[in-house]
């Protein structure tokens, strides 16, 4: 009988346990911060524009011509089928210094992909020492500029509606990372984000 008891307490016990366990909350996974695109286009700078352009070409993109950008700088570009995807190469002595990637989008989906662009910007200069720069346009004219993201998001989330066109950066000794919206060049509801990377170390001198 005494035994019985001890089994029946042994099961009593299991069974709160596994109560009291199954009742604890479910920590929410944790996503770090990501930067791929980034980390992508990055990978364009700092070579010849004949490796790039392999590169770009076997990620099933075709090339779109060049055109002179200034005295010192080549600008290659290159479109998916769709043309809605945009790779651009600025070359310098025939080595890329900057690369970015825009998609072609109707503006509130362009709109969240800058965010997203600038969330990875954030992501990819954390712990290192930045100077950071923003701006904003409203209805094609009134220009604010920033000096920190805080206050650049304040005042992007209250007038997103009205906004035409941003930018925001993030500048080192050695690199520049920029995320971007624009209306130009564009038609309808469609607008452009963009994401740029720059390696200033190559830079030619007064590019920005």
């Amino acid at each position: 009988m005494k035994h019985s008891k001890l089994i029946l307490l042994a099961l009593l016990g299991v069974f709160f346990f596994t109560s009291c366990k199954d009742e604890d909350p479910v920590k929410p996974a944790v996503t770090a911060p990501s930067f791929a695109k980034i980390t992508k286009i990055k990978a364009l700078t700092s070579v010849s524009i004949t490796t790039a352009q392999t590169t770009i070409e076997g990620w099933g993109y075709s090339s779109q011509g060049a055109i002179q950008f200034n005295d010192d700088v080549k600008l290659y570009t290159f479109a998916s089928d769709t043309k809605t995807d945009v790779y651009m190469l600025y070359v310098t002595n025939n080595v890329v210094f900057a690369s970015s990637y825009a998609n072609l989008l109707e503006r509130t989906m362009a709109l969240k992909e800058f965010e997203s662009l600038s969330k990875e910007c954030i992501a990819y200069m954390a712990g290192k020492t930045s100077l950071y720069s923003g701006m904003t346009t409203l209805n094609l004219n009134n220009t604010t500029s920033f000096t920190s993201h805080d206050s650049f998001s304040t005042h992007y989330e209250t007038n997103i509606y009205d906004v035409t066109s941003c930018h925001e950066s993030w500048k080192t000794v050695k690199e520049v990372v920029k995320s971007s919206f624009s209306a130009k060049d564009t038609e309808g509801t469609i607008k452009r984000a963009e994401l740029m990377y720059i390696d200033v170390e190559i830079m030619p001198a007064g590019f920005m």
